[in-house]
């Protein structure tokens, strides 16, 4: 085996098992936090697949070489053992896979041994390109992964390794003629060994600035949940503080209701006692839930459709819950799409009113969320992806409210539409709960 045999044959040896190890630390906490020792461990068993590859068998490196991806799954993740052993089907099964059509494409036999790699090289980093797209794919899509991309970057992202693979195969076929030129070879080889590594690099660039965006959406979630809970708690203070004054005050309500009474003075007392129902009323804690948070969302916009003379009416459903709902990305959709429902029934040329609706359907499985209001039509147009507000956009952020519930929705497994019925503009919101 020549020096060029040997380059094609290391690199793709560490190919291989990084590919493992990158489906398999999505799933699974790293057993060895030294990261020298992770390297040492990393690097040794890349030497094990390589001296089973210089053997030269076919026989012995299908059965030798895929152990050594089990041995590094249970050394350097804490897995379960059915669990591992699981990966490692999916794995190898990716492996086997693109290797199949390694063979039936380059017309390998079981005679072939490692010595012979640089016939084919660019088909062989081809396949582990092609496996490495594989998991990609079931990771992507696997619902136990929780460090995954959004879909529509996901998709952008798989555009290069499909093209990548399309390039590599179509170019070892236009050039099969020229493969006994051993410098037409080197140039292909190390061009088809940088276009993996591109994929690998640019696909972790892709995936940390996922992980630093989810890390820092979490920050705020953790600091918008702590204000929730601070804002809930002064406002219960508040609440009792007023209910004691009123207590206090009630004594004096009821002796002069008894004194006008007596005096006949009936005309006052019903003044002074309507009085004293409207301060009940204005210091009564709105309840519309057995959620503390909601209930909190819920008051606040209602005071707010208030200041626009706007009525508000809320029915939320007793056996409303929420399940694995993230509480703070469900409270910003909700107050999201209150605020816009409130302000465009503020500019409404009917009477401004906005119904919310929060019920749970098919069984209990999701929660339903729809808000109904009042709109003036002269300031709502149709998109492609539903409606959008056609007033001023001074600030650059002209319908950014609605796609950010649209997106946020999606992220967690829901769905989001708008719709007009008669003289209602209406936003409904589906979640699962489970």
């Amino acid at each position: 085996m020549n020096l060029f045999d040997n380059l094609i044959l290391i690199f793709s040896c560490i190919a291989e098992l990084y590919v493992c190890h990158y489906f398999t630390a999505a799933f699974f906490e790293k057993r060895i936090e030294n990261k020298t020792l992770q390297t040492g461990v990393f690097l040794f068993l890349c030497s094990a697949i390589y001296f089973i590859n210089l053997i030269g068998s076919a026989n012995i490196n299908l059965i030798f070489a895929p152990s050594v991806l089990l041995i590094y799954i249970f050394c350097a993740f804490r897995v379960k053992l059915l669990q591992g052993i699981m990966h490692y089907i999916i794995i190898l099964t990716s492996s086997i896979g693109s290797e199949f059509v390694f063979v039936v494409i380059a017309n390998v036999t079981l005679d072939d041994s490692a010595v012979n790699l640089s016939r084919i090289p660019g088909l062989t980093f081809a396949v582990k390109l092609m496996s490495f797209l594989i998991l990609t794919l079931i990771k992507q899509f696997s619902g136990r992964n929780k460090k995954r991309l959004i879909n529509s970057v996901f998709w952008m992202y798989v555009c290069l390794p499909v093209s990548s693979l399309s390039t590599m195969f179509i170019t070892f076929f236009a050039l099969e003629d020229m493969l006994e030129n051993p410098n037409t070879v080197f140039a292909l080889s190390a061009g088809f060994g940088f276009v993996l590594l591109g994929n690998i690099i640019v696909f972790n660039a892709f995936n940390r600035y996922s992980e630093e965006l989810h890390a820092s959406v979490e920050k705020e979630w953790l600091i918008t949940k702590e204000q929730m809970n601070h804002q809930y708690y002064e406002k219960v203070v508040e609440m009792n503080e007023k209910r004691k004054i009123m207590i206090h005050d009630l004594r004096h309500y009821t002796g002069a209701l008894k004194a006008l009474i007596q005096t006949g003075d009936n005309e006052e007392a019903i003044r002074v006692l309507q009085s004293f129902n409207g301060e009940l009323d204005k210091n009564e804690k709105s309840v519309y839930s057995t959620i503390p948070f909601l209930d909190i969302v819920l008051s606040e916009k209602h005071s707010y459709a208030e200041t626009l003379n706007v009525k508000c009416f809320i029915d939320v459903s007793p056996d409303v819950k929420l399940g694995k709902i993230n509480k703070v990305d469900y409270a910003v959709m909700l107050g999201n799409l209150l605020d816009n429902a409130i302000e465009a029934a503020g500019r409404s040329h009917l009477p401004g009113t906005v119904s919310v609706r929060i019920f749970m359907r098919n069984n209990n499985s999701f929660l339903t969320s729809k808000i109904s209001n009042t709109f003036n039509p002269d300031c709502i147009r149709k998109t492609g992806d539903g409606f959008a507000s056609s007033k001023s956009d001074k600030d650059g952020l002209h319908g950014t409210g609605l796609k950010s519930v649209k997106a946020t929705c999606e992220n967690n497994g829901g769905f989001f539409y708008t719709t007009i019925e008669e003289d209602l503009f209406a936003a409904v919101l589906v979640l699962p709960i489970k």
